[in-house]
C-alpha cells in the first residue's frame, strides 16, 4: 500500500516558516514548469537585460557615428536661434494707448497746475486790494 516515492510530504516544514513562502521547486525539489517554458523565461531576461545595456549605451556615452553629430549641430543651432517678436493687433492697441494716455495725463496735471498759479496770483491780488478798501472806507 505504501509506494516509495521521490515525493516527501512534511506538514513540519510549513509550522516552521511561520508564514514565509516556500516555491514548490525548493520544497520538492521539482521543477515547476517544462523545459521551454523555463528558455522562454531565461531567453526573455535576457532580452530585457540586453534593452537595458541598450538604453543605458544610448543615454550615457557619447556618440561617434555621423547622424548623432549632425542631430548635436542641429540642437545647438536650435537654441541659438533669437525668438521673433510679433506684434498682434491687441499688444498695438495697448502700447500705444498706454505711451499716449500718458501723455495725456502728463499734460493734463501741467495744465492743472498752471491754473491753480493762475488762481493763486489772482487770490492773493484780491486779498492786498481788500483789505485797502477797508481801510479806505473806514478813514
Amino acid at each position: 500500500m505504501a509506494e516509495s516515492s521521490d515525493i516527501t510530504l512534511d506538514p513540519g516544514v510549513l509550522e516552521g516558516n511561520q508564514g514565509e513562502a516556500v516555491p514548490i521547486t525548493d520544497l520538492y525539489g521539482m521543477p515547476v514548469f517544462n523545459a521551454e517554458v523555463e528558455k522562454q523565461i531565461q531567453e526573455a531576461g535576457q532580452k530585457k537585460e540586453q534593452e537595458l545595456k541598450d538604453i543605458r549605451s544610448q543615454v550615457f556615452s557619447t556618440h561617434t557615428d555621423k547622424t548623432a553629430q549632425t542631430v548635436s549641430e542641429i540642437r545647438s543651432q536650435i537654441f541659438q536661434t533669437e525668438p521673433v517678436l510679433t506684434k498682434t493687433e491687441s499688444s498695438r492697441g495697448t502700447t500705444a494707448g498706454g505711451g499716449s494716455s500718458f501723455l495725456v495725463l502728463q499734460f493734463m496735471a501741467v495744465t492743472f497746475l498752471i491754473i491753480m498759479l493762475f488762481y493763486q496770483r489772482h487770490r492773493q491780488k484780491r486779498r492786498r486790494e481788500v483789505p485797502d478798501d477797508i481801510n479806505d472806507n473806514g478813514k
